[in-house]
C-alpha cells in the first residue's frame, strides 16, 4: 500500500506517471483557435445568443462541470448560459453568476406521481426549454434523453460527448458535432471542458477551476457551528471535517477502520474532528456503526446540514478527509486540503481537483480501478477495506504539517 498524491510525480508509483490536478502545458507559439482556424467544427460563438449545458447526472458530476459555465461566459460575456440537471443537484450551481437559469428534470417527483404526471412534467419542462430559443446545447455526458431533448426543443447546434447519440435506431441523427473522449486517465474536468475544445474554445489551466457559491443562510449557519465550537474550548475554530460515507456505500472505508482513524486524530486536542453524512438510512448506519467503535468524542453533525451547509462548512475547514464522493468535490472546488481514499473509481478520472491533496489508494490490487459495485458486484471492495488506517493517517499528517506545525 502507498500514499499516491496525483499533485506529486514524485509520490506516484513508478509504474504511472502522476496527473497533476491542475495541468500547466508550456504555451503554443499560435493560438489554439489560430492553429484550428482550417477545421469545419468550429462554432462561431458570436453569432450565438443563448446556451443550453445538459448534465442529467449527480452531485460530484454536477461540480466538475462548473469551468464549462465560467470558460464560456469569459471568453464570450454576451451568451446567456443555463444548464438543465437532475432534481437534488441544482444546488451546486446556485447563485453562480455565469449561470442565468438553471432548469430541472424532476424525474423522481414525477415516478412517484405516475405516468400521466410524468409526461405531463416532462412535456412542460420542453416547452420552457423550446420557448428559451436556444441556440446551441452541450451534453456533457450524452445519452438519448438529452438528445431527444435537444431533438425536441428544435435546437439547431447540438455537442454532445459520445453515448445515445442518435434516436429511432439511428434514422434520426441530431448532433451536429460528437465529441470523442480517450477514456483513459482523463480527469472528468478535462472530458466536460473537451466539448468546448472540440468547438474552438481552449481553457487555460487557470480558468480550470471548479467553483462553488455559497448563499447568506449557509454562511451564517457555518459561522454560528464554528462559533459554538469556539464556545466549547476551540479557540480558533479550526477542524478536520471527516465524511466517511458516500451515496455508493462500496466506496466507503469500514466503520471500524474509520472509528480507529477518528481515535487516531484525536490525540491532538487543537484540531477536533466534525463528523457528516446525508440523512441516507444507509450512511445513518454507517456512523452509528463508527460511534460505537471511537473512543474519542467528535462533533457529529451527521444528517444535519444541507448540501449548501455542507458546502459552508467544508470552506471553513483545515482539512478534508473522505473518499470518492461529492463531499470529496466540494472540498477541491472551495480550495480546503483533501484526504481522498479511492478503491474500486479511479483517482485520475475522479480524484480531487485544483487542491492540495494525498490520495490514499492500493497498489496490491492490478485489478484496480475496475469501476465495479465491489468484488463480482458483491458491494465490497478488498482494495478498499484492506488499506491500512496507518497509511491513511500518515497521509493526513503529510497534508496537515505545512498547515499546522503541532500536527494531529
Amino acid at each position: 500500500m502507498v500514499t499516491i498524491d496525483p499533485g506529486d510525480h514524485a509520490a506516484a508509483p513508478a509504474t504511472a506517471p502522476a496527473n497533476p490536478p491542475c495541468p500547466t502545458p508550456p504555451e503554443p507559439s499560435l493560438a489554439p483557435v489560430d492553429l484550428l482556424a482550417n477545421y469545419g467544427d468550429l462554432i462561431d460563438l458570436t453569432q450565438v445568443q443563448r446556451v443550453l449545458v445538459i448534465l442529467l447526472r449527480h452531485i460530484g458530476d454536477v461540480i466538475l462541470t462548473t469551468p464549462v459555465f465560467s470558460v464560456l461566459q469569459n471568453r464570450h460575456p454576451h451568451l446567456r448560459i443555463d444548464a438543465l440537471v437532475n432534481e437534488g443537484t441544482e444546488g451546486m450551481l446556485a447563485d453562480n453568476p455565469h449561470i442565468n437559469v438553471v432548469h430541472v428534470l424532476r424525474r423522481q417527483q414525477l415516478k412517484q406521481k405516475g405516468l400521466w404526471h410524468r409526461i405531463h412534467g416532462e412535456w412542460r419542462l420542453l416547452r420552457q426549454i423550446r420557448q428559451a430559443r436556444y441556440n446551441l446545447a452541450i451534453s456533457l455526458t450524452g445519452g438519448e434523453r438529452s438528445t431527444t431533448l435537444a431533438f425536441l426543443a428544435r435546437i439547431p447546434l447540438f455537442v454532445s460527448a459520445r453515448g445515445g447519440n442518435t434516436l429511432l435506431g439511428g434514422w434520426i441523427h441530431p448532433v451536429t458535432h460528437l465529441v470523442r473522449h480517450t477514456g483513459y486517465r482523463r480527469h472528468y474536468v478535462e472530458r466536460h471542458l473537451d466539448c468546448l475544445r472540440h468547438i474552438g474554445v481552449h481553457p487555460t489551466p487557470e480558468e480550470r477551476r471548479l467553483q462553488l457559491y455559497d448563499g447568506h443562510a449557509e454562511q451564517t449557519r457555518a459561522e454560528q457551528l464554528v462559533q459554538e465550537m469556539i464556545r466549547q474550548g476551540q479557540e480558533d475554530g479550526r477542524f478536520i471535517l471527516y465524511h466517511p460515507t458516500s451515496r455508493w456505500m462500496f466506496k466507503a472505508w469500514p466503520s471500524a477502520c474509520a472509528a480507529a482513524l477518528v481515535d487516531r486524530l484525536a490525540t491532538h486536542p487543537g484540531l477536533p474532528v466534525v463528523l457528516t453524512a446525508s440523512p441516507d438510512a444507509r450512511e445513518m448506519a454507517y456512523i452509528q456503526g463508527m460511534q460505537g467503535r471511537m473512543q474519542a468524542r467528535v462533533i457529529n453533525l451527521a444528517g444535519q446540514l444541507t448540501l449548501r451547509e455542507l458546502v459552508a462548512m467544508i470552506r471553513r475547514a483545515t482539512l478534508f478527509v473522505g473518499v470518492d464522493s461529492a463531499p470529496m468535490h466540494m472540498a477541491a472546488a472551495v480550495g480546503t486540503p483533501v484526504v481522498a481514499l479511492f478503491g474500486p473509481s479511479s483517482e485520475w478520472d475522479w480524484g480531487p481537483w485544483c487542491t492540495h491533496q494525498q490520495v490514499v489508494a492500493s497498489t496490491r490490487h492490478p485489478c484496480r480501478p475496475c469501476n465495479m459495485d465491489g468484488c463480482g458486484g458483491g458491494k465490497v471492495s478488498d482494495c478498499l477495506t484492506t488499506l491500512p488506517v496507518e497509511t491513511v493517517h500518515q497521509a493526513i499528517l503529510r497534508l496537515l504539517e505545512p498547515l499546522d506545525p503541532q500536527g494531529p
